[in-house]
């Protein structure tokens, strides 16, 4: 996967539904293994993923091994307001969206 950076953050385990503390890996903004909790704000301080966005935005995330039931490897949806982290939704789906357009902007070179 490379560089990424790690949203720590208490959410249900999209697959068996217990609630804990995760850790939700993605790329976007300042990738270098940097852990954020919700509420923290993005760094953009070096060599980037994706485009900085003032207002409200998402990025797609991994949801790592639940450690009730072992599972890990969804997609969810990070969101952001104006950098700060706003909290992880688990809508696979729209994490497929934004998985495919980050995919489809790498191919171009944004």
């Amino acid at each position: 996967m490379g560089f990424f950076n790690t949203l720590i953050c208490t959410m249900p385990c999209p697959a068996c539904g217990v609630t804990g503390e995760r850790r939700v890996q993605f790329k976007y903004g300042y990738t270098r293994q940097i852990e954020y909790r919700v509420g923290e704000i993005l760094s953009w301080d070096g060599p980037e993923v994706g485009v900085q966005v003032a207002g409200t935005t998402a990025t797609c995330g991994v949801v790592e091994d639940c450690p009730a039931c072992g599972v890990g490897g969804q997609d969810v949806v990070i969101a952001f307001d104006n950098d700060r982290f706003l909290g992880v939704v688990d809508d696979p789906v729209r994490a497929a969206a934004l998985r495919r357009a980050r995919w489809e902007d790498s191919r171009r070179g944004d």
